[in-house]
């Protein structure tokens, strides 16, 4: 089977990586599911990570190898305003696509640009929507204990 290769380059260690290891955690169930299920098209993705320690320099070297060795179609969740504007013109170049970056740069939404960001205040709003309404599940799925009203949201790729 073929693979989709995505590249990640993050903070694995250095001052951020208390949060990178969470939503890493997050992102990895996800694209779990989504291979479970067969992956997207028929091909599974594969997620290529490198540590770049929170440093800005390392971040655009750590793109250029998932480009240009690991054959990365896509960057996924960067962190950091200055080390994903630093890596936009490489991108942008290459003809690849960044994903999710955490960065809530104004530069970086507008204009809008072919990268897919969703800016913080977006997520915020959609979180306390989310927060402010009961989570009960549908009729005939468990939830997570008895009597629990909490449940896990499958999520469709």
């Amino acid at each position: 089977m073929a693979q989709i290769v995505v590249g990640q380059t993050v903070g694995v260690t250095g001052s951020a990586a208390i949060t990178v290891k969470e939503s890493m955690q997050g992102a990895s169930l996800y694209l779990d599911f989504v291979n479970a299920q067969g992956g997207v098209g028929g091909q599974k993705i594969e997620l290529v990570v490198l540590d770049d320690k929170f440093d800005t320099k390392l971040t655009l070297e750590n793109a250029r190898t998932l480009i240009e060795k690991h054959g990365a179609i896509a960057l996924f969740m960067t962190r950091g305003t200055p080390h994903t504007q630093g890596i936009v013109p490489l991108l942008d170049e290459a003809g690849v696509v960044l994903v999710g970056p955490s960065t809530g740069a104004m530069a970086l939404h507008k204009p809008v640009s072919r990268h897919v960001v969703i800016h913080f205040s977006e997520n915020v709003a959609v979180m306390a929507s989310l927060a402010s309404r009961p989570m009960r599940p549908p009729a005939g799925m468990p939830s997570a204990s008895p009597g629990s009203t909490a449940y896990r949201i499958p999520l469709q790729p």
